[in-house]
């Protein structure tokens, strides 16, 4: 039976050569050139999109305050329109510590190579030094790390005493206490965060919304996929 669905794989595969037909220099040569519009983009994660559409959602109460199409804005924009954006943000939010404006800068940045594509390093490195010198200095933010301890076993030994010997704490039900204790120990073996065990449903419109301007289904060119089958493979989705 193996060697018959081996004869008739080979036999479908022989059929699937004998029907393609050779690609000429010319497909690849045109191939080549709309490739040179392909634009590669990545994909995130969905807490990162739900960064990514807060950013959104500040780019576009900004362009709605200077009169402009957020698409638009967002393409043909210079450093000085991204420099100009984070000078509104802290303008209009409560924005007290440098490390939070640089983690909007990155996820601008994450935006932007989602919306229109890769963001040139010159920008990137402007909007930068923008916020560590004259962001900083005008707005007074604090530069200060937050401190993060590490538990050590006592720690651990006098979390888990409490939780089990502790007859203030009362649960609904003892399983509970029992999930619990689980989580607890595996936050503390595997160094996750709490937040990442539980289970949270994330808002579906702002995974949608976590870029500028409707996106393609697929990031190829047009006649990308009719090029790729003349060629003799698989199309792309």
């Amino acid at each position: 039976m193996a060697r018959k669905r081996k004869s008739r794989a080979r036999a479908r595969l022989s059929l699937k050569h004998a029907e393609h037909k050779p690609s000429t220099n010319v497909d690849y040569e045109a191939l080549q050139r709309r490739l040179e519009q392909w634009t590669p983009r990545r994909n995130y994660a969905p807490t990162t999109q739900v960064m990514m559409s807060y950013i959104v959602g500040m780019w576009k109460k900004f362009c709605k305050h200077m009169n402009l199409v957020p698409k638009t804005a967002l393409t043909t924009g210079k450093k000085e329109r991204f420099m100009v954006f984070f000078k509104w943000i802290c303008d209009n939010s409560n924005v007290s510590k440098k490390s939070t404006l640089l983690g909007y800068k990155r996820a601008f940045k994450m935006v932007y190579e989602k919306s229109v594509g890769p963001m040139n390093a010159e920008v990137y490195q402007a909007l930068h030094t923008w916020i560590e010198h004259d962001l900083r200095e005008s707005f007074e933010l604090s530069a200060e790390r937050r401190e993060k301890p590490v538990l050590c076993f006592d720690d651990v030994f006098r979390l888990l005493q409490t939780h089990w010997g502790n007859p203030s704490i009362k649960y609904p039900s003892e399983r509970q206490r029992l999930n619990v204790a689980l989580m607890q120990q595996i936050s503390f073996f595997t160094a996750t965060r709490p937040r990442t065990l539980c289970y949270r449903p994330l808002d579906p419109d702002r995974l949608a919304n976590h870029y500028v301007g409707q996106e393609p289904r697929a990031h190829f060119p047009p006649d990308y996929v009719e090029v790729h089958k003349r060629l003799g493979e698989k199309s792309k989705p």
